[in-house]
């Protein structure tokens, strides 16, 4: 009786494990939209001259990612709009023996991204979310340069925290 009481216990701990995994898909996780029209990146931060290359940035880490690819507006499942809405300077560090001047500068980007679907591109978005994307520059002669100098990699940021956003599925 011992022994047909453990059999029963395995056997339905065996079913109550093994049930949880039924519906388990090896690989990524699919989304609803795997193709995505990019909008050109509206700027409306003092940042100037960002637009293409972070559009052309998203594009690129868009494609990168294993679930989802940029394509043309007649082939996409949904229309990505991305706005760059505020830059945000803030002195990091200075030199001890220069109190007026500040030295290493971090820029903060607010971004925000709209997928909208592409039979509605009025109505209600697929995903809306704000993203900050941060910078820090030196400034050695000149904090106009030291921006310019860092707009690429800037843009390369906007870039990839646009693509994990919207192919993020959890």
């Amino acid at each position: 009786m011992k022994s047909s009481l453990l059999k029963c216990l395995a056997l339905l701990a065996v079913f109550t494990f093994s049930s949880g995994c039924a519906s388990y898909k090896l690989g990524l996780p699919s989304v609803k939209h795997s193709g995505v029209f990019v909008k050109p990146v509206l700027n409306d931060s003092p940042f100037a001259e960002i637009e293409p290359v972070a559009t052309a940035s998203i594009r690129k880490h868009i494609d990168e990612t294993s679930n989802l690819r940029s394509v043309n507006l007649g082939q996409a499942d949904a229309i990505l709009e991305t706005r760059i809405t505020d830059l945000n300077r803030q002195i990091a560090a200075v030199q001890s023996s220069d109190v007026g001047r500040g030295r290493k500068f971090e820029l903060r980007f607010q971004v925000e991204i709209r997928l909208m679907p592409v039979n509605a591109p009025a109505g209600d978005p697929l995903m809306q979310r704000t993203i900050e994307v941060r910078q820090d520059i030196l400034a050695a002669e000149s904090q106009v340069d030291a921006e310019r100098q860092a707009g690429p990699e800037i843009a390369r940021k906007i870039g990839r925290h646009v693509a994990e956003a919207i192919s993020d599925t959890w």
